[in-house]
């Protein structure tokens, strides 16, 4: 029985140290039928083949190590999207969510708005953006080809590829000068966890997703300073500035966009869950 089979995987993960072993379990089987979350509920009587439980089991077992679920399904939920991710970039979080819609929410009634994502991963924020907001131009950039990749095909799926431009680039090193003071709003959620914390993460972050983004060394907000500085070659005036930083960085974030002396209306706002998420100001 369906409910049986969960138990067994969720006693094996609760094991592992696993805190949300029941909906793992449950997430993992029905990855392994190959059924949505509607079907699934009505199909307590079902008996597994053994090709079915030796891959469930597969699943138990590499979730039980650690791995993060949404590397073995292959996919992460954000916002109203399904993207696809790989350990080459990180899995998109509901904290980043918060980004998106600071971004949104800035040019949703721009006409005909441009919005650069420096480090793009997946290609979470640039696919929200271009999939929500009418009309709306998107750059999207990463320093991972691998990463890109993975970007250009979450477009496709979305159906939104001919509003992104994608380029392979290290911060704005490979943007052409076509683009400066283009963009309404250039946006990053870039590697802010410095190397002293590492150890402290959760052995999904830790051991599985991409150090490069992650961590940029011994400063977190060192990439926030390349992209404080560079950013105004490319935003137009009054252009908006929008950077993810980590919980208890909030007003150094903000110091460091004061210190260019190049930005005004510098703001630090909270997440749901109260900690420090999104700095952003206006190009003076």
């Amino acid at each position: 029985m369906i409910d049986d089979v969960v138990s067994r995987g969720a006693d094996a993960l609760r094991a592992a140290g696993i805190k949300t072993a029941r909906l793992d379990a449950e997430l993992l089987l029905q990855f392994t039928l190959g059924v949505n979350r509607t079907q699934f509920l009505t199909m307590e009587d079902r008996q597994l083949s053994l090709t079915e439980a030796d891959m469930f089991a597969d699943l138990i077992e590499r979730r039980g190590s650690r791995e993060p679920l949404q590397y073995i399904t292959g996919e992460a939920a954000f916002r109203h999207l399904l993207l696809r991710v790989t350990p080459d970039v990180l899995v998109p979080r509901p904290e980043t969510e918060w980004v998106a819609e600071e971004v949104i929410a800035a040019v949703r009634h721009v006409h005909e708005p441009r919005v650069l994502d420096i480090g793009t991963g997946s290609g979470a924020i640039a696919i929200a953006v271009a999939s929500e907001v009418p009309g709306a131009e998107v750059v999207a950039t990463d320093v991972s080809r691998p990463a890109l990749a993975i970007a250009m095909g979450n477009a496709s799926d979305h159906n939104v590829t001919e509003h992104i431009q994608f380029f392979l680039s290290d911060y704005f090193k490979n943007l052409p000068e076509r683009l400066e003071q283009s963009f309404n709003v250039i946006v990053s959620n870039p590697p802010y966890i410095s190397h002293a914390e590492l150890a402290s993460l959760d052995p999904e972050v830790r051991d599985h997703e991409p150090l490069v983004a992650l961590s940029p060394g011994h400063d977190p907000l060192a990439p926030h300073r390349v992209i404080a500085a560079e950013a105004p070659r490319f935003l137009k005036p009054n252009g908006l500035l929008i950077l993810e930083v980590g919980a208890g960085s909030g007003p150094a974030g903000k110091a460091v966009l004061a210190a260019t002396g190049l930005y005004k209306n510098i703001e630090l706002l909270l997440d749901l869950a109260g900690q420090d998420r999104v700095i952003k100001g206006v190009l003076l």
